[in-house]
């Protein structure tokens, strides 16, 4: 019987794609059509996965022991004898990249991955010839987990003198940032990823936002403001006592409430709210999630306005026009962009969403009379594909990735590592 293992989320953090040739193609885009799909070896007492197609017919044989999407036509899999992580194309086959520590899914192309240094471990992105584009500089105290739309990435160097962290952002075309580790000119304070043409930023006077040329569009935010970029130009506010604090709430949990949802110069859009969070709107997407203090959530607009009320005791990101909610202890439902309900699921065993829409395809878990499992479904409700889960004690949940602080969400996940 092999060895269950627990992969850490630190290292979940895939990323999107399916065609990327020369041009950016959106995280959201994934035309392969495969998924991973598990399947139970009742000998070994073990689950290995592979990728079925639309009929729910393997088309890479069970084989491994975690299996991400796919992403620019590579997926990443995890061999616990060989203590090894892989690339593989559609058919298979084993590309040339592995590593001892999980590598990344491409982004826009580029896929970060991680290396032992002469110190300690080292970052780097590759190229989906595998080939090292960024190779990490020495020094550097950490690097974005993804390459952005815009080709930029941001780097962090830890200093110990003033015991502060400096940013600054780096360009793919700048490709040996071995010897340009800091941009002098465009230091801040803290910085995240550029959203759609715009990233959050902080310096002395505050949290601001700069546009790709560096330019700021907000100098500050008023009374201490920290922001957080939430796609399309749009920003949420939260009042903070002083930098300092701001600086905390941005590198950790958000903790203070949303009061307003400010445009790139700084205009209000949505005042008098009182929000735990609000996520990122997916790319393409038209409603972004938010919770309320009464922790109900509902669903914003590319306005900053509601568009669906607060309502559901649990709501996922809105996936190719859908997404997965919950009211209080009802079943939970798929529902449109107007909050229509489309399917709600069986109440005759214990159902729940794991992952929304993916190619046309949702994934459930299930517990019934005959045990536990999980399963596929399309939008009608149909089992594409299911298979046990016998680990009762350990439930062996898919990972969702993307949603780091600072950074767009994405609907790709990896499943297995249990």
């Amino acid at each position: 019987m092999r060895n269950r293992i627990l992969i850490p989320m630190s290292a979940m953090l895939l990323f999107v794609l399916a065609a990327c040739d020369n041009a950016p193609v959106s995280p959201q885009t994934d035309t392969t059509q495969l998924w991973p799909a598990g399947k139970y070896i009742e000998e070994e007492d073990y689950i290995l996965y592979g990728y079925i197609n639309r009929n729910g017919k393997f088309v890479i044989e069970p084989q491994y022991d975690y299996a991400s999407t796919f992403s620019c036509g590579y997926a990443i899999v995890y061999d616990e004898n060989k203590k090894q992580y892989y690339y593989i194309d559609t058919k298979g086959n084993q590309q040339s990249y592995s590593s001892t520590y999980a590598p990344d899914l491409f982004y826009y192309g580029f896929a970060k991955v991680t290396f032992d240094g002469l110190d300690e471990r080292q970052y780097g992105f590759i190229n989906t010839k595998f080939e090292y584009v960024i190779d990490m500089a020495r020094g550097l105290t950490n690097i974005s987990d993804h390459m952005t739309k815009d080709g930029y990435i941001w780097s962090c160097n830890y200093k110990s003198s003033t015991n502060s962290y400096l940013y600054s952002y780096m360009h793919l075309e700048y490709a040996d940032i071995i010897s340009r580790p800091i941009d002098e000119d465009h230091t801040y304070l803290y910085a995240a990823d550029f959203i759609d043409g715009y990233a959050v930023t902080a310096t002395s006077e505050g949290f601001g936002i700069i546009n790709t040329n560096y330019e700021s569009t907000l100098k500050h935010a008023e009374k201490n403001g920290m922001l957080q970029n939430i796609g399309y130009g749009l920003f949420a506010y939260r009042e903070a006592e002083n930098l300092d604090a701001a600086l905390r709430l941005a590198r950790t949990a958000y903790k203070t409430p949303i009061t307003k949802i400010i445009d790139a110069n700084g205009n209000t859009v949505a005042d008098n709210i009182n929000y735990q969070y609000i996520q990122p709107f997916i790319e393409g997407e038209k409603l972004a999630v938010f919770c309320n203090s009464d922790r109900k959530c509902g669903y914003i607009d590319r306005n900053g306005r509601e568009a669906i009320k607060a309502q559901y005791e649990s709501a996922d990101d809105f996936s190719e026009g859908y997404a997965c909610v919950q009211k209080d202890d009802e079943p939970g439902c798929l529902i449109d962009q107007n909050g229509k309900v489309v399917l709600t699921l069986s109440g005759d065993e214990y159902e729940w969403f794991e992952i929304g829409m993916h190619n046309g395809l949702f994934l459930v878990m299930y517990e019934n009379e005959e045990g536990e499992g999980m399963a596929y479904k399309d939008v009608k409700g149909k089992v594409i594909y299911s298979w046990r889960t016998p680990y009762p004690e350990l439930p062996c949940a898919p990972r969702r990735f993307g949603n780091v602080n600072g950074s767009r969400p994405v609907k790709h996940y990896a499943i297995g590592g249990c």
